[in-house]
């Protein structure tokens, strides 16, 4: 088994069994040095992160385009929806400090209308993404590339900014309440 050390942690390489987004850590009882990471030359968060961003062998097709943006859409919303729950646990804990018990800063219908509706425009704005793609011209697969890194990236941090909207709007709240006194 080979062994190399990364960021002072030990590597340990194992056979290709784990999917990209597999990582286990061990910990031995007793252990004096770093805990042993286990995961597949592919699977190390750094290439899986590589991965997610990088245009791939854009041939210009359009179903080779398609194929690209929907295997990336199951990490874009994992990614997002990790987002949006720390939102929304973040804005539980401020309306706690502002707001006495039993009383809610957003109604849990309203909060649950509104997370199902940002989950759909977030899809249905993540497939404008291809849909974009497939009217470039054909046969120039460096603009495919270049389109494909850019505008995930771009709408990754948008989603994500969006996603992040419960936090502002009871940090606007608890501010409203610190100068009402």
């Amino acid at each position: 088994m080979e062994e190399e050390r990364v960021s002072g942690t030990l590597l340990e390489r194992v056979p290709d069994t784990l999917s990209p987004w597999e990582i286990s850590i061990r910990f031995f009882p007793g252990q004096q040095q770093a805990p042993v990471i286990k995961a597949t030359s592919r699977g190390n968060l750094m290439k899986a992160t590589n991965w997610l961003f990088t245009g791939g062998q854009a041939t210009g097709s359009r179903s080779e385009a398609i194929r690209w943006w929907e295997v990336r859409r199951i990490p874009y919303n994992l990614i997002v929806g990790v987002v949006g729950i720390t939102s929304i646990v973040v804005m539980d804990i401020i309306a706690e400090r502002i707001l006495p018990p039993g009383d809610d800063l957003v109604e849990p219908l309203v909060l649950l209308l509104g997370i199902a509706l940002f989950c759909l425009t977030a899809n249905v704005v993540y497939t404008f993404g291809w849909i974009l793609e497939i009217r470039l011209p054909n046969g120039e697969p460096e603009k495919h590339q270049a389109y494909r890194c850019k505008n995930f990236k771009r709408g990754l941090k948008w989603s994500c900014a969006c996603a992040t909207l419960p936090i502002w709007l009871s940090l606007w709240a608890w501010l409203l309440h610190r100068a009402g006194g």
